[in-house]
């Protein structure tokens, strides 16, 4: 968890700057020595609708979350538009069906990050961190 929550602090830092990246995918996440977090890739960001986008952000993020926690990916598919599709007609496999070791406190957490509906994630990078925090 400690590196969800750095990986957080990093992209809250960056929204509070008004910039949001455009695809925030787990090989643009680096940890650099003494677990340092980077996020590349920013040559496309934008600056506008900062504040509407960070929600998009919140999703990026959970998903490597699920990733990390099951060892699955959220919706397999053989390419990307059967992923979307899945995405938007399927239920997530609950996390404790992909590992019965996640507590109920972490699935919520996950679950909130990946919300279909982003008015129902949390509003900010830092919001999601809080309930991170709040596993320890």
């Amino acid at each position: 968890m400690r590196h969800g929550i750095a990986i957080c602090d990093a992209l809250d830092s960056i929204h509070r700057n008004g910039v949001v990246p455009p695809d925030l995918q787990p090989d643009k996440i680096m940890i650099g020595p003494e677990d340092q977090i980077k996020l590349m890739a920013f040559g496309i960001a934008s600056q506008k609708g900062a504040s509407r986008d960070s929600r998009s952000g919140i999703y990026a993020l959970g998903v490597p979350l699920y990733e990390l926690v099951t060892g699955k990916t959220p919706f397999a598919a053989p390419n990307g538009f059967a992923i979307m599709n899945g995405r938007l007609l399927n239920n997530l496999v609950p996390p404790p069906q992909a590992n019965p070791e996640i507590p109920p406190e972490l699935q919520d957490v996950i679950y909130r990050a990946v919300e279909r509906e982003p008015r129902n994630r949390d509003s900010t990078a830092n919001e999601f961190a809080c309930g991170l925090e709040r596993l320890h």
